[in-house]
């Protein structure tokens, strides 16, 4: 796992994400093909801003209104998502994010949680350059890991209004979402959130698509639902899963309005330009964490008498 010091520049974090995947692609004849679910590798946040200080809420959870939807735990291994459980035994998917979570929430640590005005590092954007490097795969698998802490509450929010395969992912159905609270019609926050079978989730679909959504994620109403929902729960985590940068310039548009970005980059798929270009467009939220995606795990699978171990795989270099 790469190291980034406190001093390290944009251009230079740039640098290291194409040399971590030129890594992998030097090293393709020993990479495995890999089938089902992706596997994670986490490099550290990507910091811009490093003055920001720890700070912590005492707050009360509040529960939001909303309606109970069940999550099917065959859609979601359809698509390679297993729930973590006490029988589930040990999956490595649910492993790689349970380290994805720590750095996300040192992340939440070490923002300004709202001080200066700052938005809070518990308002997370997930994204990727292209359709298909797993940015959808990545917010669930995070959102799922986040809720089964004992002290956080998550609303994962449909921000992809183009294609909504969040829902589809995890098999429920819904006609209306944050989009109908924007456009004044009439729906409550009550009619569009739903409340799932898995304790702290909650989604927020997307709901009817406009011509003009970018305008819509843009706007003053934007900006202040997503400060109504923060307020409403101080313990609460809202994730929102957006298009990817090079097909739409929403993630841009939502990079303003979000504490902390989690970029999707999948190995030997994703280019260094794509990266760059990508990233570039994402400079206005202040901190950024790369993942890379469908590369050769951190873990295996290696049971032993004791049920399973843990064995670190080093990468190959060239």
């Amino acid at each position: 796992m790469d190291s980034v010091t406190a001093n390290t520049n944009f251009p230079d974090l740039v640098r290291r994400a194409a040399e971590r995947l030129n890594q992998q692609k030097d090293a393709g004849n020993n990479v495995p093909e890999l089938s089902g679910s992706a596997v994670i590798q986490v490099l550290e946040p990507l910091s811009r801003n490093h003055n920001e200080t720890a700070s912590g809420s005492t707050h009360e959870s509040t529960q939001l209104p909303g309606r109970s939807v069940v999550i099917s735990s065959t859609a979601l291994a359809a698509s390679g998502i297993v729930l973590p459980s006490a029988g589930a035994g040990f999956e490595l998917t649910i492993e790689e994010f349970r380290s994805v979570k720590r750095h996300v929430i040192a992340n939440i640590s070490r923002s300004a949680a709202g001080q200066n005005g700052a938005i809070s590092g518990r308002v997370i954007l997930v994204t990727s350059a292209r359709p298909g490097d797993g940015k959808t795969f990545t917010s669930i698998n995070l959102a799922l890991a986040l809720a089964f802490e004992r002290d956080q509450k998550v609303v994962l929010i449909d921000a992809d209004a183009q294609r909504q395969t969040l829902i589809n992912y995890m098999g429920i159905k819904a006609e209306t979402g944050w989009i109908d609270l924007l456009m004044d019609t009439g729906a409550t926050l009550a009619d569009v959130l739903l409340h799932t079978n898995i304790p702290n989730l909650s989604i927020l679909p997307a709901g009817k698509l406009p011509p003009d959504v970018p305008e819509l994620i843009g706007s003053r109403k934007m900006g202040k639902f997503i400060a109504d929902l923060s307020a409403r729960n101080p313990n609460q985590i809202i994730i929102f899963d957006s298009q990817p940068c090079l097909v739409s310039n929403e993630p841009a548009i939502l990079a303003e309005q979000v504490g902390q970005i989690v970029f999707v980059v999948a190995a030997d798929e994703t280019s260094r330009e794509e990266v760059t270009h990508s990233l570039a467009s994402l400079g206005a939220c202040p901190t950024v964490s790369l993942i890379l995606n469908k590369g050769l795990p951190l873990l295996t699978e290696q049971f032993t008498k004791y049920g399973y171990g843990y064995k670190y795989q080093q990468q190959q270099r060239a």
